[in-house]
């Protein structure tokens, strides 16, 4: 228990818990919602509970940054540093399920964009650090919402976008178990520290 509580302290695991629990919050509170504009007119509504696991892919990345010094953190790490990832992935799968409670909301569409996000999320992480764990979540989420979800202006997803969409495939799930797959061995081979912007840069 003593070293659970050791590892918890030096990585963002309070601001993870924390974020998640919000996270949990706005799942069940937009579990019926949708999004019709975002700074522009949508040419087709998004549910909301979609949206939530890109905060949730955010504040997993936060949550594998650490205190512990990059040059000096042993790279026998590997397992500690796994089951720390799966179990940020798992705490936020059940965050984005709330989302399932009296509603019409899937939990596999919910739970492919968890993994999605949260694969995004630890890969900027891992590069860039965990300040910078929203930079490439946000920016595919973004996208997603501009540009996929007004393909060819005639409500069309398009397939690339398919984070907006209530429904999966085997592809769908080929790829993002694929892109956990990578992204979680990399932060357990390297550990967050990657390109740093700045000395305080974490």
């Amino acid at each position: 228990m003593t070293t659970i509580r050791a590892w918890v302290s030096v990585h963002r695991g309070r601001e993870a818990a924390g974020g998640l629990a919000a996270a949990a919050l706005l799942a069940v509170a937009s579990r019926t919602a949708t999004l019709d504009s975002f700074a522009i007119e949508l040419t087709q509504s998004i549910q909301m509970p979609l949206l939530v696991p890109l905060i949730i892919g955010c504040v997993i990345g936060i949550g594998l940054s650490s205190d512990m010094d990059p040059v000096h953190a042993a790279r026998n790490l590997f397992l500690p540093r796994l089951l720390w990832a799966t179990t940020l992935l798992t705490a936020g799968t059940t965050a984005a399920a709330c989302a399932t409670i009296n509603s019409p909301a899937h939990l596999a569409p919910l739970t492919r964009n968890v993994l999605l996000f949260g694969a995004l999320a630890t890969a900027s992480t891992v590069t860039l650090g965990g300040t910078a764990a929203w930079t490439a979540p946000l920016t595919f989420g973004l996208a997603c919402i501009f540009l996929g979800a007004n393909a060819y202006n005639n409500h069309h997803t398009a397939a690339w976008a398919f984070a907006l969409t209530d429904t999966t495939t085997p592809h769908q799930w080929l790829l993002v178990t694929t892109l956990v797959a990578a992204s979680t061995c990399l932060y357990a081979w390297r550990g967050y520290h990657g390109i740093r912007l700045a000395t305080n840069w974490r």
